[in-house]
């Protein structure tokens, strides 16, 4: 069992804890609520992965001297600047 003691600060403290407002509850989110917060957390998501994506394939590309500029534009026109090699080659 705990001693409970009093010291000078719990004292100061006392009459700001006795003045604050009382704790308030949050509503409970509806099913449209927490449809929209799924919309936008899967959204966030994908466009993480849609970024990191991208920074994969402008490193990789970077590893074979290959230079491509920040942007969704420098990405798109990234397969015409890369030379294809056959699978035989590849494996």
């Amino acid at each position: 069992m705990e001693k409970i003691t009093t010291t000078g600060l719990d004292l100061v403290n006392v009459p700001r804890f006795t003045t604050r407002p009382p704790m308030h509850f949050v509503s409970i989110k509806t099913r449209g609520d927490q449809a929209a917060c799924i919309v936008l957390k899967t959204r966030e998501l994908f466009v993480r992965q849609r970024s990191q994506t991208a920074n994969a394939l402008r490193a990789h590309m970077a590893e074979m001297g290959i230079i491509a500029a920040a942007g969704k534009t420098s990405i798109a026109t990234a397969p015409k600047r890369c030379r294809v090699y056959p699978a035989s080659v590849a494996a």
